[in-house]
C-alpha cells in the first residue's frame, strides 16, 4: 500500500465509528521514507489526542526504533491529559505497556475508577509474577471492575483457573462473589481470595486450601438447581439441603447474588436455611432498592423478614 493510499484510508477512518485503530500493519511494509512519513503522521495524531492513532501506536505489529519510540512516548505523554477520555484512557494504558513496572502500579492506583481499571486490566495480562502483590491490593478496590480484573488474574496466575470450570466448585463461587455489586457480598469473597492468594504465594496447595470440588453424592443436583433457579417461583429447599458441602456453599452464594435481581423468592430461601450472612446481604439489597425507589414488594419482603428473625 502506498503513503497516499494508506493517508486516505487514515481519513476515512476517522470518521468511521467501526474503526478502532488506523491500519499498521501496511506502516511496516512501506519504503523507508514512506514509513518514517506514515509514523510521523501517527504521531502528530496521537499528540493532538486522537485515539484511533494512539491504539494503532500500541499495535504488536508496529517495530519502533529507540529513537521512533521516544518521539512516540513524548506524544502519548502530552496526550494523556488531551482529548477525550478514551484518548487519554488509551495513552496510559501504552504507556505502562511500553514501561511497566511504578508506570502499571501508578495506574493501578489512580483515584479516576476508569484509568485504575485500565491499570488493573494490563496488570491482568502482564505475565510478570511481581503483579501478584498488586493485584492482591486490589481485590479490595470499591470499583466493579477493578475488583474483577483483579481477580481474574489472580485466578490465572496462581493456576486456579482449571478449578473454576465446574459448577459448584469453591473458586467459582469465590470468583462470582468477588464480581458482586453488593459490598456484603464481594467483600468477604474479596477477602477470602486474598487469604488464598497470599497463602499459594507462600507455598500452600489449592488441596490444602479446600478448593478442589468435591462433588456432590448426586452430581446432577448442581445443575438441576441451578437451571430451576428463578425469581419467579420459590427455590427448592429440599434439593439444596441434598448437596455436599461445596455444593451447598456454592448455592447458598448464588441464593445471595440473585438478591441484586432482586429476587424476593430468595429472601425466603435465605431465611428458611439459615444462610451465614444473609442479614446483612438483606439489609443492604433493602436500603439499595428502597433508596432508588425501585421494586417496593421486595423492600417489604425484605424488611418483614428482618423483623421477624
Amino acid at each position: 500500500m502506498s503513503l497516499k493510499t494508506w493517508l486516505e484510508e487514515v481519513d476515512a477512518g476517522a470518521q468511521d465509528p467501526r474503526v478502532w485503530a488506523y491500519p499498521v500493519d501496511a506502516v511496516e511494509a512501506m519504503p523507508p521514507s514512506e514509513r518514517e512519513a506514515a509514523l510521523q503522521a501517527l504521531t502528530f495524531r496521537a499528540r493532538t489526542g486522537d485515539a484511533k492513532a494512539i491504539e494503532a501506536l500500541g499495535e504488536p505489529c508496529l517495530s519502533l526504533s529507540p529513537a521512533e519510540a521516544r518521539d512516540v512516548t513524548d506524544a502519548l505523554e502530552h496526550a494523556k491529559t488531551h482529548g477525550n477520555a478514551w484518548a487519554r484512557a488509551a495513552a496510559l494504558r501504552m504507556l505502562a505497556r511500553m514501561r511497566g513496572g511504578a508506570e502499571l502500579t501508578a495506574l493501578a492506583m489512580t483515584t479516576d475508577d476508569l484509568l485504575r481499571g485500565l491499570g488493573a486490566y494490563e496488570l491482568k495480562q502482564n505475565p510478570d509474577p511481581a503483579t501478584v502483590p498488586i493485584l492482591i491490593g486490589l481485590l479490595m478496590d470499591p470499583d466493579t471492575i477493578v475488583r474483577v480484573h483483579a481477580s481474574e488474574g489472580l485466578i490465572e496466575k496462581l493456576g486456579l483457573a482449571k478449578l473454576n470450570t465446574a459448577l459448584g466448585s469453591p473458586v467459582n463461587r469465590i470468583d462470582s462473589g468477588c464480581a458482586a455489586r453488593f459490598e456484603t457480598i464481594w467483600r468477604p469473597a474479596c477477602a477470602e481470595l486474598r487469604a488464598i492468594s497470599e497463602a499459594i504465594v507462600l507455598g500452600a496447595t489449592p488441596e490444602s486450601l479446600d478448593l478442589v470440588l468435591v462433588p456432590s453424592e448426586d452430581p446432577t443436583l448442581t445443575r438441576q438447581f441451578f437451571i430451576n433457579a428463578s425469581q419467579w417461583k420459590p427455590h427448592e429447599l429440599d434439593l439444596i439441603r441434598r448437596l455436599g458441602p461445596h455444593d451447598r456453599r456454592w448455592a447458598e452464594s448464588v441464593l445471595l447474588g440473585r438478591l441484586e435481581f432482586p429476587d424476593m423468592h430468595a429472601i425466603a430461601a435465605l431465611v428458611a436455611l439459615d444462610v451465614p450472612g444473609w442479614r446483612a446481604v438483606v439489609a443492604e439489597a433493602v436500603a439499595s432498592f428502597a433508596a432508588s425507589g425501585t421494586y417496593p414488594e421486595f423492600v417489604a419482603d425484605g424488611r418483614a423478614a428482618l423483623a421477624a428473625k
